[in-house]
């Protein structure tokens, strides 16, 4: 059935026959709203979008004007209202979309979309009313992109090239400098044979992204448009099948390549400068005999950034898999080894020392190990000592602000962008270029980072000379570090970049640090984030600080609860750089993360945001098959990590309904993970929290976590498991009972 509210792309309303367009003014855009709400809307809601400087009772009398123009007008009919609320009586066009994009009809979503949502619809002086607009823009683009990719990843397969190039012209003409969807339409030229056009697509984006960025093409695009260098992702080693039941002496292993850091290429991460950095860790690692390399640097240089991109870009190499293990969010004296067990799906057993079982079962593989933020764990070279066993294949990648002094080390220094500073490089001063005296020489690194962030937030960034020179002072005085340039950067679209420069050469006069054993100093991004949260306004800085509080990358959804600003905040810590969208997720830089988890300890904001987290969590983690597409959700990854801390706070909170209602889960979870030791952990905590008292939800949780206690044989397991169902029936949980019988029938 034809929409007759249409949304996406220019807006119409289908009125008395025909379709009629909506044009910029309140009416409309109250039209429009509620639209797309799809359901009534309270009157106070839609005032404070619509005149949000206006006290209640003016915004009041303003709508109620407004509705009478609305209601008067052609689209009266489909009106609705009573003393509190405004519907229309008409289904909008999004709603199609979005479900062809849940139920992963590609096809359809991509028919559906006609445009960007609202297209040329604005509205003057009102920035509650911009600001969600904004904000759905967003959201529409970012799902019709994602539909885009896979039909046009399915027609490569297919064979249907043109198709592929057409699907991907229509991206690119929203981006241009889209580049992964670049790349796959120099894919499908060359299958279609096309080398012509291969070139000619090639050359056309290069110089884009030269006047535009400043910056060359991703090696990725380079490997496909020359075809010199064949790049292949990683692919997963076929998965070996063991027993659960795990002894000393035949430690399992599932050599399956883990989840490494996602590489966001979506501008600011981009690896600038870094091209001979990489080129030698792979001379190391794989040209060379090096079995223990140690990345190091100072925080905020991209230590983490490198490993993720060598380990991406070189996966191929190990057979036997690449596994990260990020060492950020681990107190200091906690057991590394249950970490990497963890995250290698070493299955280890109580009954003899870690460092030994992981020995035996990673050595002999042909593998790579990241271990990521290694600086506070200095202590566990011990371990890496076992792994790198005389006759093994295991390679390890270490990233740290400190040296291991390990004998097998070898440490490659990761330095700061190369900058060039105005006044020690002759380049002219501002206001020199004008005057015609001088040329300006090519961006340095560091400028080239500036100029994409900034070209990413702002779509008219074209820099003159005197402009360019700026950004070269400012790249300078904050020493190339590439985590302070972004932070700087982000600031371009409120701020003159001459301001910019000033501030860069006194106030945010950078803090020092020894925190690298080298000979020279280095500088640290403290004094920036210090200048950034205080630059925040107070609802920012407690949604940074609570943020912070989880670790890892985070599902939207629980960003949103968790922050508590909306999703408004969340865009705002967007726009600042303190947040970056990593894939379909959200993520604070370790240094941020870091800063933040300090704040919100000293301002009390950790309880917060844990109870945040688990409200949030019990509510994605409880319904564990989609309910728009039937699929199964299983938790993994980050996910997982923090739905696991949610339920320790639950516990310690005595929050028995919660415990109950992510038992299931988690510990599906972390076994399908291969997380044993830390699901162990969980068991026991909870069941030993759970014994001491009495009360039906309390049984309820207790019957989900009994039949997965420490048991020493099948006699006692199943003593376990018939006490677990009767407790279930005692407080008639369907699930649990089905849970324990399922838990039952592993014995057999």
């Amino acid at each position: 059935m034809e929409a007759r509210v249409r949304l996406l792309g220019p807006p119409a309303v289908r009125a008395s026959g025909a379709w009629v367009p909506l044009r910029p003014g309140r009416a409309d855009a109250m039209l429009a709203f509620v639209a797309r709400r799809g359901a009534p809307v309270r009157r106070s809601e839609v005032a404070a979008l619509l005149w949000p400087d206006a006290d209640a009772r003016h915004a009041a009398a303003n709508l109620r004007q407004t509705l009478r123009t609305l209601v008067t007008g052609p689209f009266g009919p489909l009106v609705g209202r009573d003393r509190e609320r405004v519907w229309v009586e008409a289904a909008s066009d999004v709603p199609g979309f979005e479900e062809a994009l849940r139920e992963g009809r590609w096809d359809d979503a991509v028919a559906a979309y006609r445009g960007r949502f609202l297209d040329g619809f604005e509205l003057d002086d009102a920035r509650e009313f911009d600001a969600w607009l904004e904000s759905e823009r967003a959201a529409v683009a970012l799902g019709w992109r994602h539909a885009c990719v896979a039909v046009i990843e399915d027609a490569l397969a297919r064979g249907a090239y043109a198709e592929a190039q057409r699907v991907a012209d229509l991206v690119l003409r929203d981006d241009p400098l889209d580049e992964p969807v670049v790349r796959l339409a120099l894919r499908a030229c060359e299958r279609a044979g096309d080398r012509a056009g291969v070139r000619r697509r090639f050359e056309a984006f290069q110089a884009l992204l030269e006047r535009d960025v400043g910056v060359a093409p991703d090696v990725e695009t380079l490997a496909v448009a020359r075809r010199a260098d064949q790049v292949v992702r990683a692919t997963p080693a076929s998965p070996v099948r063991h027993d659960d039941e795990v002894t000393a002496s035949a430690p399992a292993v599932r050599p399956v390549r883990a989840a490494s850091p996602a590489i966001d290429r979506s501008g600011a991460r981009r690896l600038i400068g870094r091209e001979q950095a990489l080129a030698d860790l792979r001379a190391h690692l794989l040209d060379g005999d090096a079995r223990l390399l140690t990345l190091l640097a100072p925080g905020g240089m991209g230590k983490t950034m490198m490993a993720s991109a060598f380990a991406e870009r070189h996966g191929a190499a190990f057979p036997d898999g690449v596994f990260v293990v990020d060492l950020e969010g681990l107190g200091e004296g906690a057991d590394v080894a249950l970490s990497v067990a963890a995250g290698t799906g070493v299955q280890l057993s109580r009954a003899a020392p870690s460092a030994p079982q992981l020995a035996e079962a990673l050595a002999p593989q042909r593998a790579l190990l990241v271990l990521d933020a290694f600086e506070r764990h200095l202590g566990a070279v011990d371990l890496i000592d076992a792994l790198l066993a005389p006759r093994g294949d295991l390679r390890v990648l270490v990233t740290s602000r400190a040296r291991l002094r390990h004998s097998l080390e070898t440490v490659l220094e990761l330095g700061p962008l190369t900058t060039r500073d105005p006044s020690v490089s002759g380049v002219p001063a501002v206001g020199d270029l004008a005057a015609g005296r001088r040329s300006v020489p090519e961006s340095s690194d560091a400028a080239r980072l500036c100029h994409l962030v900034a070209a990413r937030r702002l779509a008219h960034w074209n820099p003159d000379e005197d402009q360019r020179i700026s950004v070269e002072r400012v790249c300078a005085a904050l020493g190339g570090t590439p985590i302070a340039i972004e932070l700087a950067a982000a600031w371009l679209d409120v701020m003159p970049l001459e301001t910019i420069e000033r501030r860069a050469r006194e106030d945010w006069s950078l803090l020092r640090s020894d925190e690298v054993d080298r000979s020279r100093r280095h500088a640290d991004v403290g004094a920036l984030l210090g200048e950034t949260w205080t630059s925040l306004d107070e609802e920012d800085r407690h949604a940074w600080a609570r943020l912070a509080v989880l670790h890892g990358t985070l599902d939207r959804r629980v960003a949103l609860e968790v922050a508590g600003s909306g999703w408004h905040g969340l865009r705002r810590l967007l726009e600042r750089a303190v947040l970056r969208r990593v894939g379909d997720r959200l993520e604070l830089h370790a240094l941020l993360a870091r800063f933040g988890r300090e704040r919100a300890r000293e301002l009390g904001l950790e309880d917060a945001a844990w109870d945040a987290a688990l409200a949030a969590w019990r509510e994605r983690a409880v319904v564990e098959v989609d309910p728009t597409t039937g699929r199964y959700r299983p938790l993994e990854g980050d996910d997982l990590t923090q739905v696991a801390g949610a339920v320790r706070r639950a516990i310690a909170r005595r929050d028995w309904t919660a415990v109950a209602d992510l038992a299931i889960p988690v510990l599906r979870g972390l076994h399908r993970t291969s997380r044993l030791p830390e699901r162990r952990s969980l068991v026991v905590d909870a069941i030993a929290a759970l014994e001491r008292g009495r009360g039906r939800e309390r049984t309820r949780a207790l019957a989900r976590w009994l039949p997965h206690g420490p048991q020493r044989d099948v006699h006692e397991a199943r003593a376990a498991f018939d006490r677990a169902v009767r407790m279930a029936e005692s407080v008639h949980d369907d699930r649990g009972v089905a849970q324990a019988h399922e838990a039952l029938a592993t014995l057999h």
